[in-house]
C-alpha cells in the first residue's frame, strides 16, 4: 500500500514538471514571437520615407507652354504642375521682341491646298504679280504644318527679293519650277527639314547669289 502512494507521488511530481516546462515553453514562444513583430514593425518604420521635393521652374517661351518639375531629393521621384500658357509672339517692324522670329507674312498673300496624306499644307502664291518684295513663309496654316511648296508656286515672280521660312518649319519639298524667273530674288534659307528639291526651281533667277541651308541639311 505504501508503495502504491509512493507511485502515485511521483506520477504527479511528472505530470507537474511536465505542465510547468510546457508552461516555460508557451512563455518563451509568446515573447520570441514579439519579438519578431516589434523587430519588423521597428524595421517598417525606418523605411518610411517622406519626399523632399525640389522644383525646377520651365518657363514659357512663345510657341510653348512653361511648367514646374518636382523631383525628389532622396528618390528621384517627380511630376510635373503648374503650367503656364505660351507668351505668344510681340511683333514690332516684323521681328519679335522675345525670340527673334521673323513676322510671317500674311496669309492673303498665299493658296494653300489641303493634303490628306500627310495632314499638312501645300503652298503657293495667291498671285505673282502681288508679292511683297521680302516674303517669310509661314511654319503652319490653320494649325497644320505646311510642307510643301507647289509646282511654279512664284515662277516669274519679278518683285520677289528674298525668301526665308518661319521658325521650326517643317518644310519637306520645294517643287518643279517654283521660283523659275525671279529675276529679283537675292537670297532664299533653306530649312534643314527640305528633303526634294524638283528640277528648275530656281533656274533663270539672275541675280540669286546667296543659298543658304538650315544645319544638317539632306
Amino acid at each position: 500500500m505504501k508503495r502504491k502512494y509512493v507511485f502515485s507521488a511521483f506520477l504527479c511530481a511528472v505530470m507537474l514538471c511536465s505542465a510547468l516546462a510546457l508552461f516555460s515553453s508557451c512563455d518563451n514562444a509568446g515573447t520570441a514571437n514579439q519579438s519578431i513583430t516589434d523587430a519588423i514593425s521597428a524595421s517598417d518604420s525606418s523605411s518610411v520615407h517622406t519626399h523632399e521635393y525640389e522644383k525646377q521652374v520651365i518657363t514659357p517661351t512663345c510657341t510653348e507652354q512653361g511648367y514646374t518639375v518636382y523631383t525628389c531629393s532622396g528618390c528621384e521621384d517627380s511630376y510635373i504642375d503648374n503650367y503656364t500658357s505660351p507668351l505668344g509672339h510681340n511683333y514690332v517692324d516684323g521681328v519679335c521682341t522675345r525670340c527673334g522670329e521673323k513676322q510671317p507674312t500674311s496669309d492673303e498673300y498665299f493658296t494653300f491646298t489641303y493634303l490628306p496624306e500627310t495632314d499638312s499644307y501645300e503652298i503657293k502664291a495667291k498671285d505673282v504679280n502681288n508679292i511683297p518684295a521680302e516674303v517669310v513663309l509661314p511654319s503652319t496654316h490653320e494649325d497644320k504644318p505646311v510642307t510643301s511648296i507647289d509646282y511654279r508656286a512664284f515662277d516669274s515672280c519679278s518683285s520677289l527679293k528674298s525668301i526665308t521660312f518661319g521658325a521650326n518649319s517643317q518644310l519637306t519639298s520645294i517643287g518643279y519650277r517654283a521660283f523659275r524667273g525671279c529675276s529679283s530674288l537675292t537670297s532664299i534659307e533653306i530649312p534643314s527639314s527640305v528633303t526634294s528639291i524638283g528640277e528648275r526651281a530656281f533656274s533663270s533667277c539672275s541675280s540669286l547669289t546667296s543659298v543658304t541651308f538650315g544645319e544638317n541639311s539632306r
